[in-house]
């Protein structure tokens, strides 16, 4: 598997994700087992210019998120998709919750380019997403990648970011995580 390297920060040892030779991409599954991956199929690695933004601004626009954006976007992806949520294998009590503005239990709204950066609240950059192993690992990434930076500060990052159709996350619910030992590879 070939390895993907961005700039690290101090103190850094373990690589933050991983791609094989068909562009697959793979993440630790967590801050403790980082030999054990996650597959992320339909992912891809975006090399991204990431600008930490001022934190008043980003204050505003995480309490919109919070009291209105991510309601809407879940009355809007049950309106808009409800097929391919139920495809997707979300139950009727789920759906409702969502028509309600309400999260699924076990689910994140995931910003797909952090809002901590240049993110926006836009719907098409946002995912249902579930949330253990899957929104915590990518959240993991973002935040070991940009922790240390300044307000203003700029750097070069990989992101992972889904294919752009993609609604939520997995794909298929009632489908186990696919995981792999480091050392398989």
């Amino acid at each position: 598997m070939g390895l993907i390297s961005y700039p690290r920060t101090q103190g850094h040892k373990a690589p933050l994700y991983y791609k094989d030779k068909q562009g697959t991409c793979y993440l630790p599954k967590s801050a403790s087992h980082v030999n054990i991956l996650l597959k992320y199929p339909n992912w891809k690695i975006k090399e991204y210019h990431y600008v930490k933004k001022d934190r008043a601004l980003f204050v505003k626009e995480r309490n919109k998120f919070d009291s209105s954006v991510r309601s809407n976007f879940l009355k809007n992806l049950v309106e808009a998709h409800k097929e391919a949520l139920v495809t997707a294998g979300l139950k009727d009590v789920e759906l409702e919750r969502m028509g309600r503005g309400k999260v699924p239990l076990g689910f994140q709204v995931h910003h797909i380019l952090p809002l901590d950066d240049n993110g926006t609240n836009d719907a098409n950059n946002l995912l249902l997403m579930k949330n253990r192993p899957y929104h915590t690992s990518i959240t993991k990434l973002q935040k070991s990648s940009t922790f240390d930076m300044q307000v203003g500060e700029e750097r070069k990052i990989g992101m992972i970011v889904p294919s752009e159709d993609m609604l939520i996350w997995p794909l298929l619910m009632d489908t186990p995580p696919s995981e792999y030992l480091l050392e398989e590879f």
